[in-house]
């Protein structure tokens, strides 16, 4: 599975040709990230056609991570916009 993570300070966003896009208009573009795996996979898949340049939002570093099918459990950490990917995998925890 693909995720996105924002590697920079200043928090998660999407540039408004993103938006285009994934054909989101205004009242439902918060809502897409919610989509759970599904909204990841679609921004994973748009990053990896265009570039994360053309993505990123004023404030966002977008990076996809590939999540291996071993790992047992994740989570995204957060901490003023900077997100790090935690993971288990052997019954170990990682981080990138």
């Amino acid at each position: 599975m693909k995720i996105v993570l924002n590697k920079c300070y200043g928090g998660f966003g999407v540039s408004d040709f993103c938006y285009d896009l994934l054909g989101a208009d205004s009242p439902e573009r918060e809502m897409f990230f919610d989509e759970g795996n599904a909204g990841h996979e679609k921004l994973a898949a748009l990053i990896e056609k265009y570039g994360a340049k053309a993505l990123n939002g004023e404030f966002a570093n977008l990076e996809v991570y590939e999540i291996p099918d071993d790992v047992t459990d994740w989570e995204i950490e957060e901490y003023d916009g900077y997100e790090t990917l935690l993971y288990v995998r052997k019954g170990k925890i990682g981080r990138e």
